[in-house]
């Protein structure tokens, strides 16, 4: 367990990392302010973190992937900042999505994904473009992915404007 609220940065190069915790930590990593991931290459948080806690996750580079369902806490804000969130086919509940920088969601085949809104003003910027992509499921056909806000009044036509969606055709 990590006390006093540090930040952690994760900046791979290049190729795939795991973060991982070891039973001593009781599968958690928590008390954290932002986790930062960085760099062009793919961390992955490996199943055996059950509690991801943070204030903020920022993914600046790269790709953050999910190793299974549910291992971030629910009132963490996800900020995209230039990079890739992975959901990897998980379901996950979030705080509040922010939009720094063109930045995209990966849902995969069954990616599930809940905030509890989307930002405002210096929180998601304008004009920066946010791509949802799929593996290749028609979204038409099969609610077996999805992103939801359970308060989406800040989910505006500019916004709408910017959200752009690739990997659902048929």
């Amino acid at each position: 367990s990590i006390t006093n609220t540090p930040n952690l940065i994760i900046n791979p190069d290049a190729g795939t990392n795991k973060l991982s915790a070891t039973a001593a930590s009781a599968n958690k990593i928590e008390g954290l302010g932002t986790l930062t991931k960085a760099g062009s290459g793919t961390t992955v948080i490996d199943t055996s973190i059950d509690n991801l806690q943070a204030s903020l996750i920022n993914i600046s580079g790269g790709a953050l992937q999910l190793g299974k369902s549910n291992q971030i806490a629910d009132s963490t804000t996800l900020r995209l900042s230039g990079g890739l969130f992975d959901a990897n086919g998980m379901t996950e509940v979030l705080g509040q999505l922010q939009l720094a920088a063109d930045s995209g969601i990966l849902l995969g085949d069954t990616g599930k994904l809940t905030f509890s809104s989307a930002g405002t003003g210096v929180t998601w910027t304008a004009n920066t473009q946010l791509n949802i992509q799929s593996n290749g499921n028609p979204l038409y056909c099969q609610i077996t992915q999805y992103i939801r806000f359970v308060d989406a009044s800040d989910i505006d036509s500019t916004k709408l404007d910017y959200i752009s969606f690739t990997g659902f055709e048929s």
